[in-house]
């Protein structure tokens, strides 16, 4: 069977508040610290086709999902523990978002599917159709030969980072807009407030932000520029590469602005720059009313348009930057182990309360200790557990079961007739 059709994937992690930053001698946007991630599946074909993006999250169902309609949200949505993409998700993708796809505009037509060579996307050959085809990419190659990275995520990346601070700014447009934001943001459930309420970004706005660009042919996800993109790889054929130059001519994408166009930059430099007036000029409370901006804007000397600049352009990159990356990965790695010691020490303690009982052992009389005198000891091992960073919910319930026991025993006072009866 013929080949159909080309198309190649790339996941990346988008900021819908943004990561951590690497510590600069200028001030950035708080947004930059934060460590709330989505990671994002997008996929193209050589044509300039776009498949339905996709988003993997941490939480399962996050709140912000019930302001949609029937709780379902506009973009496909799966969760894992890191939002990262797994073997797991990489299946996930291809049969509820790519398969569906494909077959519902070209049926059961043989298709090659070009992927990065990670091990999160090796799947099992058996489980695919006949007609998916899947090949790897070379190991290292990912800066020079793949098409999504010589400047569909960097466009889409400015795209979504320029429409979330066109969104705060909008705010200032309407007489009082962040007082009437702040009092919204006080009555909208936590999980729920969003930019529409001067807030951070939730999931739903950076889906609902993503999906406006990359549905429609404009800027941020222009077909043509998928095309270049394509070419600017240098992995299609001789007689493809001809056909988009015949199409669209010999200009491509400078390789100095895969990150972030001269434009781009200069937009989002305009952004910031406004938004710092705004935020000066209005002395709107940062502490209490906007607070998306504490820490970030609000401050007394404005930025250089040299610092808003670099600021830009590490803001629009900063999740691929090697040290993010590995500080990232790091804090992840440390997460998962402190959540697997946790399982660990509940499994023990689950054993521990299986195990058989000893049998009692005789007590000395001068070993015996009063109910009262049992009851301050465990009170002082419980503070002590407590400060060593020890649960102490089984000692807890020990002298809950011992005040139990000491309730339930016969409260009789001693009787004349008991003392006289006793002693004869």
């Amino acid at each position: 069977m013929p080949i159909r059709l080309a198309y190649i994937t790339k996941s990346f992690q988008t900021l819908y508040i943004l990561t951590k930053i690497i510590e600069k001698n200028y001030q950035g946007a708080k947004q930059m610290k934060d460590k709330n991630r989505i990671t994002l599946m997008i996929c193209t074909a050589a044509n300039g086709m776009k498949v339905p993006l996709a988003v993997v999250g941490k939480a399962k169902m996050p709140v912000c999902f019930s302001l949609c309609e029937n709780s379902k949200p506009p973009i496909a949505y799966t969760s894992q523990s890191n939002a990262w993409f797994d073997r797991h998700i990489t299946w996930w993708w291809l049969k509820e978002v790519f398969m569906p796809h494909h077959t519902s505009r070209f049926g059961h037509g043989h298709c090659i599917m070009l992927l990065d060579n990670c091990s999160a996307h090796k799947i099992e050959e058996s489980i695919l159709p006949p007609w998916l085809h899947i090949l790897f990419l070379p190991p290292n190659v990912t800066n020079k030969h793949q098409p999504a990275d010589m400047g569909m995520i960097a466009a889409l990346k400015a795209g979504y980072k320029t429409k979330m601070l066109s969104g705060l700014l909008d705010l200032f447009d309407a007489p009082g807009g962040y007082e009437a934001a702040a009092e919204a943001r006080k009555r909208a459930k936590r999980g729920q407030r969003g930019l529409s309420v001067g807030g951070k970004a939730h999931i739903i706005d950076a889906m609902n932000i993503l999906n406006g660009f990359w549905s429609v042919d404009g800027r941020y996800a222009l077909i043509d520029g998928i095309r270049r993109c394509w070419r600017k790889a240098d992995i299609l054929p001789l007689e493809m590469n001809l056909e988009i130059y015949k199409d669209l001519g010999s200009l491509s994408i400078p390789a100095r602005e895969k990150v972030l166009s001269a434009a781009d930059c200069s937009k989002l430099c305009n952004l910031m720059s406004s938004l710092q007036v705004k935020v000066t000029e209005t002395n709107l409370d940062c502490s209490n009313v906007g607070k998306v901006f504490q820490n970030s804007f609000a401050t007394e000397d404005r930025y250089t348009t040299s610092q808003l600049a670099n600021i830009a352009e590490n803001w629009v990159d900063i999740e691929d930057q090697p040290e993010i990356m590995e500080a990232t990965i790091e804090d992840d790695i440390d997460a998962m182990e402190v959540e697997e010691q946790q399982v660990l020490t509940e499994k023990e303690m689950n054993e521990m309360d299986d195990e058989e009982p000893a049998p009692n052992e005789e007590i000395a009389e001068e070993d015996k200790i009063s109910y009262v005198q049992a009851q301050n000891w465990l009170q002082k091992i419980c503070v002590n557990a407590t400060l060593l960073g020890f649960d102490p919910i089984h000692l807890q319930r020990c002298m809950s079961e011992m005040r139990e026991a000491q309730q339930k025993k016969p409260k009789r006072s001693t009787t004349l007739h008991d003392f006289f009866i006793s002693n004869k």
